[in-house]
């Protein structure tokens, strides 16, 4: 099982120097097994990144489990983004397995550039849109300016009509004459 494991595994003595390690940890790190037998765990990270968080080897001294996100670094100088889960053993022995998220890392960062993207794009129609409604308003606005005139006048030769032909007019000739004034006055109260 440990040789058919996708993640890398491995085991260390007291003294933190590789005794064991699956075929998947070899070729995380870039080596054949015979070279990273015998080597130091922390060998194989980034110096840099050591430097400014080092191993909690107190933390598991306590019984704790240990899950960090570490640079390794290959044979060929290369590196590789890593999840680290290791455990000390009663004995002082480190076991630990080492799981390349390398693939998520680059998900994430790809996610977070899409969020942004569609962030930007939000602001962008939000913005299109309050100019649109801007301009509709204005629109709005000139075309009920531009209107009031001319309402005005039907309104106007509607009521003249009426008040001089109310006795030859029928009935639905009155209605109609009526709703224009009544249409008028009800727009234009707003």
């Amino acid at each position: 099982m440990v040789e058919q494991a996708t993640d890398g595994i491995f085991l260390t003595d007291p003294q933190g120097r590789i005794t064991a390690i699956n075929d998947t940890g070899c070729s995380m790190v870039g080596c054949p097994r015979e070279d990273v037998i015998g080597k130091v765990l922390t060998d194989f990270l980034d110096p840099e990144e050591l430097a400014r968080r080092p191993i909690r080897y107190k933390l598991m001294r306590e019984g704790k489990p240990l899950v960090v996100d570490r640079q390794l670094l290959r044979r060929d100088a290369t590196r590789l983004q890593a999840e680290i889960s290791a455990r000390m053993l009663p004995d002082g022995s480190i076991q630990g397995i080492v799981r390349d998220i390398g693939e998520r890392m680059r998900a994430q960062t790809e996610l977070a550039r899409l969020a942004q993207t569609l962030e930007a794009r939000v602001v962008e129609r939000t913005s299109e849109l309050d100019r649109a409604n801007k301009e509709l308003e204005a629109f709005s606005y000139s075309v009920a300016h531009d209107l009031r005139s001319p309402i005005r006048a039907m309104v106007g030769f509607s009521s003249i009509l009426l008040a001089e032909n109310k006795d030859r007019l029928d009935r639905n000739s009155i209605d109609y004459i009526q709703r224009i004034n009544r249409g008028h006055t009800h727009e234009f109260a707003h």
